[in-house]
């Protein structure tokens, strides 16, 4: 039949034919724009930001983090004209991470591109805090003794909890032994790393192969007082983070070599240090011990860089995961529990935040694959998944290419 429409087109065509003519391609674009219509723009920027920090975490090259910050700033704007503080405060801590991925990324770059600059740079800058640092420890291990020394109390137990009362602070690693009359302990506190003996008043640096310690003697009404200090211990000894050479490292970046100031290895740089002064000109200074400061070499400062960077960058996004799935949706809350799931088990964001026990049996593939943060584009599988696929990799490479 042909029918004949208003504008005089007549076509052939089925009665009671109404309605558009839409290809299945056409109605499936039409429902998927209404599914997106319904999803906030802030959770699709945030979502985005976080899969660009997890890629970070296993490539961390500065194009991730700069795809990671523009997402996070772009979040942020979206956010913020929600007007929800919520979503401020996801958008805020996705930017943080971002910021430390950003940081780290330019920090590696530097490391790798101007060496010899930042190598001097860790140089002067440890040769201008050493001096302070050991005035520090040698403070801290003189107060101590006299606090020690000073003590009026015949109670014993008194006399423990003042001398622990002298461990305040976040100072080095340090101790305090109070011997009596008949130079047996009489109260004590703190660590000690090596033992203590009453002797005669002054300092001495006791250098063992394992132990660095620096120590004080004080003697008052029969009393002694013996306090002392730890400057370094053997790579091998555990819990030596508390000692002023890690304190130091830590802050600078800088290791510390201490030496008998009569052992000092020919051709090497060291700094003496001496009481009151190597200087001092009206008493004959007394040389404790000589100290040279080593910088790290590149590989092991970059290592460094990327393992602080990386824990910032896990904290962040865990943090941006953790309120993402408090305050979204239904939809968005699945989402955020199964990205956060495979994050855990595709990066190194367990170990990063502190879980090495719970996946030490997992991380290990990423770690020979790529360096844990090398730059390899074929670490994007670790965890209990490797075990399994790189077997099946191996037989149908053919496939893989």
């Amino acid at each position: 039949m042909v029918f004949g429409d208003a504008d005089g087109n007549d076509e052939l065509g089925i009665g009671r034919e109404v309605g558009p003519h839409l290809a299945g391609g056409q109605v499936f674009d039409v429902k998927w724009s209404r599914f997106l219509r319904r999803i906030p723009h802030w959770e699709i920027g945030a979502s985005t930001q976080l899969a660009a920090l997890g890629v970070w975490l296993v490539v961390p090259e500065i194009r991730w983090a700069v795809a990671a910050a523009v997402l996070a700033a772009l979040t942020v704007v979206l956010a913020a004209r929600s007007g929800k503080t919520a979503r401020v405060a996801v958008s805020v801590l996705g930017l943080a991470g971002s910021g430390a991925a950003l940081h780290t990324s330019f920090l590696v770059g530097r490391i790798e591109s101007r060496w010899l600059e930042v190598r001097e740079s860790l140089i002067l800058r440890a040769d201008r805090q050493l001096a302070a640092t050991l005035s520090d420890a040698v403070a801290t291990v003189e107060a101590l003794a006299d606090r020690g020394v000073n003590l009026v109390t015949q109670s014993r137990n008194e006399a423990f909890s003042l001398l622990e009362g002298g461990l305040a602070g976040r100072s080095p690693e340090r101790g305090v032994v109070l011997f009596d009359e008949g130079r047996r302990p009489w109260a004590w506190a703190g660590s000690h790393r090596l033992p203590s003996a009453p002797g005669t008043s002054g300092w001495q640096a006791r250098i063992t192969p394992f132990y660095v310690v620096l120590e004080v003697q004080r003697q008052m009404n029969g009393r002694t007082a013996v306090a002392q200090v730890l400057l370094a211990a053997d790579s091998a000894i555990p819990n030596r983070d508390a000692t002023v050479a890690a304190r130091f490292a830590r802050a600078t970046g800088t290791e510390l070599q201490f030496y008998r100031h009569d052992a000092v290895p020919p051709d090497v740089t060291v700094y003496d240090y001496c009481l009151p002064a190597c200087e001092a000109e009206a008493v004959q200074p007394d040389t404790l011990f000589s100290v040279r400061a080593v910088p790290p070499t590149q590989g092991t400062l970059k290592l460094s860089v990327l393992d602080r960077g990386g824990r910032r960058v896990a904290f962040a996004t865990a943090a941006t995961f953790a309120v993402l799935i408090v305050i979204s949706g239904t939809l968005l809350r699945g989402l955020a529990v199964v990205g956060f799931s495979v994050l855990l088990v595709f990066t190194p964001l367990g170990p990063s935040l502190g879980l090495e026990g719970f996946f030490s049996w997992c991380s290990p593939p990423l770690a020979r694959v790529s360096g844990w943060r090398g730059s390899s584009r074929r670490a994007l599988i670790s965890g209990p998944l490797w075990g399994h696929l790189r077997p099946l990799r191996g037989r149908f490479s053919w496939r893989l290419g």
